[in-house]
């Protein structure tokens, strides 16, 4: 220490020319590098950061040659040295290891170079940067002693006394100084920070400003290239200044052609002799800024994309295990809001089960390195709701290793939930289909039995004439069966067409429960008298003494009721049906049908309200039928606003309950003058014949077979009978006054039935009218009651039927 220090005294002693001094400073080098073990020991000094005019170095190893030394002092890429340097402190780096994990230029420089150790003193002269010392070691790192950071202080301080004249000289110059170096990137500038105006720039100012240092040096300030609006934190930054603190920030340039540039700046505020200057480098980083700005462009457009995609996406690091992403729709699927999920890790989040069989895909990703389908799973949400999931896991590579896992989560709860509703409709349909064929085929099966007698008996008794009595009789009778029972289908054929099209619509009227019964009651006796069927049908009513009136849609109970009795005689070979009704306290109407039939067994119970169903195929060929009568009752139950149930036994018979609401008032029987047909042979007509003595009857029809069956109908019948052919002329014979009842048609010419009602309402409100019409829907039923009509009697006409009907309204309108 004591050699070195005699030595440097000699050296600020020593009077010579430049190259006696240089060969005075290299001997010096030589030996603190001995002293110090060092295999490099140099000193630079440089132009205001951007030239190195004046260098000294000694090495002990030619073999270990520096490429472009000057590069770490003098590109920005080496932003941690230049940050050091700017500090003018002492920079002991034993190991590469020593440097910042983000100093990668630097950490580059050594590797390439292969420097084990460096000790660097910044030299300053005047207040601002001028230069180095350094030491270096390629061999084995070295432990920076404080002997080892005296000697090169010592050694800084005296090569800054000797070479100083030399640098002001260089500095006083034009600063346009000719050299290999002039065309670095790199700038340093000068400028006087109460002006802002430079008063020292590098030549390669010209490749950023377009301008030529001596067209910018003391005729330029900052504001001439850098918008203060646009770099408003590096001019906050000059105002705010702390004194020697080093400052580092991006800025926007427009240079003299208007041309935008980014620069990255870093500078520090000096002082000397009272000024104050800002010294700082800075260098074109345009191509890096466009690239981060269009990686920062990409970026966004990806975290939008991702954060919007209708799909769960989440990214977990495979070091940390931890996620770094968890979207939107991840949220919504799992219940967990993306704050509560990220830097967390699986343990955190997700229920034991689902984490087993999650674990156990990423380990297959994890060794194979390709992407995992998951099929779908049950996952239970955090706020518990069930989902039904799937799962895509892919791996992410970066440098050649798994880097992370993006899983790609998709909620199929309503696919999967609509899928089996679509297998479920589809097995439906196919049952529908087939149940509908199997329809088809019994309907075209029950068309042709009673199509059969009807045709075939008419044909024999037309092609014999020498028939006897008793067979012509037997073969009518069976010939009127098949006619009712083609009605009786095509009713039922009706009655499902309006179900299927939910056509069936509710006429609400007040109406005689017992009237309806016993005309029921009357009508199935006759049946069960002409089947000769040993069947007792039986009726009861509450308040027999008394007249019960019901608020509901007479025609739709009549329906109800003609399906649930047919179906006990066909299903009753011998016994007794009962009929009857009560009243609930809540004026509800119960009506049962109990028989002592065949019954039906609990397997085939729960589908004989479906359409199409039988309780038994063996049953569809002994019985007949087409499967649609209970369904049919069902489908009017509800729509009454009520319900049915039954109880069945096999082998015991069947009992039938079916609830309807509405008012219910009871009267006396003269109030409502009661009709009881239940005891009336309606092949007699005697009854009817006394009873309607001088009546005059109005049949409106331009049908010929109608008007013979009218004529024929009423030929034993003593009332008086007159025919017209269109609407007009009924409204014109009404006019007169002393018609007691119209049988009107509904569709003739010149004036159809509906428009002639309408005519004879305006004048009498009085007269019965009755509506034939072949007509069989809700819609038409509703037309003919809102022309005017008092009811109406469908075609083919049912004697019987028609017969109640004249009865109560010549006696319902007097």
């Amino acid at each position: 220490m004591k050699l070195i220090d005699q030595m440097l005294l000699e050296l600020t002693l020593f009077n010579g020319d430049q190259e006696s001094v240089a060969k005075k400073i290299i001997q010096i080098l030589q030996h603190v590098a001995d002293q110090q073990k060092v295999e490099r020991c140099y000193c630079k000094f440089f132009d205001n950061h951007a030239i190195c005019n004046i260098s000294y170095e000694w090495q002990a190893d030619n073999s270990f040659q520096i490429e472009n030394p000057i590069d770490l002092f003098n590109f920005g890429q080496y932003e941690w040295a230049l940050s050091q340097i700017n500090k003018f402190e002492v920079s002991a780096i034993e190991s590469i290891h020593n440097l910042p994990t983000d100093a990668y230029p630097e950490r580059e420089f050594f590797t390439k170079n292969q420097i084990k150790s460096m000790l660097l003193v910044p030299i300053e002269i005047e207040g601002h940067f001028g230069g180095i010392v350094g030491f270096t070691t390629f061999t084995n790192e070295k432990k920076w002693s404080q002997e080892d950071i005296e000697v090169i202080k010592k050694l800084s301080a005296v090569l800054k006394q000797i070479i100083s004249p030399t640098y002001r000289a260089s500095i006083s110059e034009r600063h346009s100084i000719p050299s290999n170096y002039s065309g670095l990137s790199v700038i340093s500038y000068i400028c006087d920070l109460r002006s802002l105006e430079f008063k020292y720039i590098t030549q390669s100012a010209f490749e950023v400003f377009a301008c030529y240092p001596h067209d910018i040096i003391n005729n330029k300030t900052l504001f001439d290239y850098f918008s203060k609006e646009e770099n408003v934190d590096f001019f906050q930054q000059i105002t705010n200044y702390v004194p020697n603190i080093s400052y580092t920030c991006d800025v926007k340039l427009k240079d003299s052609i208007n041309k935008i540039k980014w620069l990255r700046n870093s500078y520090r505020i000096c002082s000397h002799h009272g000024k104050h200057s800002i010294q700082g480098f800075c260098y074109d980083i345009t191509d890096k800024k466009m690239l981060d700005l269009e990686h920062r462009k990409h970026r966004a457009f990806l975290e939008k994309l991702i954060e919007n995609i209708p799909v769960g996406i989440t990214v977990k690091n495979c070091d940390t295990e931890r996620y770094d992403i968890w979207n939107k729709e991840m949220e919504s699927i799992s219940g967990i809001d993306s704050k509560n999920a990220l830097n967390k890790r699986d343990e955190d989040i997700f229920s034991e089960d689902f984490l087993s069989k999650k674990q156990a895909n990423e380990r297959k990703v994890r060794e194979s390195y390709k992407e995992c389908y998951c099929q779908e799973e049950e996952f239970t949400a955090y706020d518990g709701a069930k989902r039904i999931i799937t799962n895509t896991i892919l791996p992410i590579e970066f440098e050649n290793k798994l880097d992370s896992l993006l899983t790609v989560t998709q909620d199929v709860t309503e696919t999967v939930e609509k899928r089996l509703e679509l297998q479920s409709a589809k097995l439906k349909a196919e049952e529908s289909d087939n149940l509908k064929t199997q329809f088809l085929s019994n309907i075209s099966h029950e068309f042709r039995t009673p199509l059969n007698a009807v045709y075939g008996f008419s044909e024999f008794l037309k092609s014999n004439k020498s028939i006897s009595t008793e067979d012509r009789d037997e073969y009518l009778t069976l010939i009127m069966q098949g006619a009712q029972r083609l009605i009786s289908l095509m009713d039922n054929v009706i009655n499902v067409s309006k179900i299927e099209s939910k056509n069936i619509s509710v006429i609400r009227t007040n109406f005689s429960l017992s009237n309806m019964l016993n005309e029921i009651i009357a009508h199935y006796r006759f049946d069960l008298q002409e089947k000769q069927k040993n069947i007792e049908l039986n009726l009861f009513v509450p308040h027999q003494s008394k007249e019960v009136i019901f608020e509901s849609d007479e025609t739709n109970i009549r329906t109800i009721f003609d399906n649930l009795i047919q179906n006990a005689i066909k299903f009753t070979e011998s016994g007794t049906i009962d009929i009857g009704f009560s009243i609930e306290a809540n004026k509800n109407i119960i009506f049962m049908i109990n028989d002592t039939g065949i019954g039906i067994d609990k397997e085939h119970s729960q589908n004989i309200f479906k359409l199409f169903r039988q309780s038994n195929g063996s049953h569809t060929r002994e019985f007949g039928g087409v499967g649609v009568g209970l369904t049919i009752c069902h489908k009017i139950v509800l729509l009454l606003g009520g319900y049915i149930t039954f109880e069945s036994d096999l082998g015991r018979g069947s009992s039938f309950l079916f609830s309807l609401p509405g008012n219910v008032s009871v009267v006396d029987l003269a109030d409502n003058n009661n009709h009881n047909y239940s005891h009336v042979d309606i092949y007699s007509t005697d009854a009817f014949s006394e009873k309607w003595t001088g009546k005059t009857i109005l049949i409106v029809d331009d049908t010929i077979h109608i008007i013979k069956f009218f004529k024929a109908f009423f030929k034993h019948i003593k009332v008086n009978v007159e025919f017209v052919h269109n609407g007009l002329q009924a409204v014109e014979r009404c006019r007169n006054n002393n018609i007691d009842l119209i049988l009107m048609d509904v569709q003739m010419p010149v004036m159809d039935g509906l428009q002639a009602t309408q005519k004879i309402r305006e004048f009498n409100t009085k007269i019965p009218i009755i509506a034939q019409t072949a007509y069989a829907f809700d819609e038409d039923r509703m037309k003919l009651l809102k022309a005017g009509c008092d009811d109406y009697i469908t075609k083919p006409i049912n004697r019987r039927e028609l017969l109640f009907k004249m009865d109560k309204y010549f006696w319902s309108k007097k």
